[in-house]
């Protein structure tokens, strides 16, 4: 396997001129009710087809572990988990992981056992549109989380929450970071078929990438 990194420019306040992950902070918006339309065809499903954690929930990190329901959020912690890495994913190297409307049909016939749904062992990158109209809606996402749900709305198609994995859980420690700024990170996999996908920098917040071995 290969792993795509991301170079943060050296005004970043984390980790700055590193080589990290995608990812982000999560937005109110990952939790948004309007999320319950575009899903609705897997809203009868256990967490919208991802199925049952094996896992016990005692022995789960906190952040996978919390009923977000509890707490007020309409989507599931595991659901808005993922969109927020989608998301951010997108904002920060223009990778766009969704499922199309056609490629929903296919998933939803592929309902295997315990209302979870299965994918190929690796996912290809749809091309959705051109890469015009795939940076325009880059620069709207960066502006306001909000217009994540706009575009998949206006796209026809969905996070593919499907493709991620769960894989870690990392605490920052503090005075590592600044004395206030801690990160309570979910870290997922997925697996692509393209390597390396096609990433498009902004110069900005992200000014490299790379993949390694």
């Amino acid at each position: 396997y290969e792993v795509l990194l991301l170079k943060p420019s050296g005004t970043s306040g984390f980790m700055p001129n590193a080589y990290v992950f995608p990812g982000g902070m999560v937005d109110p918006s990952d939790f948004s009710s309007q999320w319950l339309d575009l899903f609705k065809s897997f809203r009868s499903s256990l967490n919208f087809g991802l199925g049952f954690v094996k896992q016990p929930p005692e022995t789960r990190p906190p952040i996978f572990s919390t009923d977000r329901k509890k707490l007020g959020s309409p989507v599931p912690g595991d659901v808005a988990l993922r969109i927020c890495a989608v998301r951010e994913t997108f904002e920060e190297s223009g990778v766009l992981l969704v499922v199309t409307k056609e490629e929903e049909s296919i998933l939803l016939n592929n309902n295997i056992e315990n209302n979870r749904y299965s994918q190929s062992e690796l996912t290809r990158i749809t091309d959705l549109c051109d890469k015009s109209e795939l940076a325009k809606w880059r620069m709207l996402v960066n502006e306001n989380p909000c217009n994540f749900i706009r575009m998949c709305r206006e796209l026809e198609c969905l996070p593919n929450i499907w493709a991620l994995h769960e894989w870690g859980n990392w605490l920052t420690p503090t005075g590592v970071y600044g004395k206030q700024r801690r990160y309570d990170t979910a870290f997922y996999i997925c697996c692509l078929q393209e390597t390396p996908p096609h990433t498009l920098q902004d110069q900005k917040e992200i000014v490299h990438f790379k993949v390694i071995p």
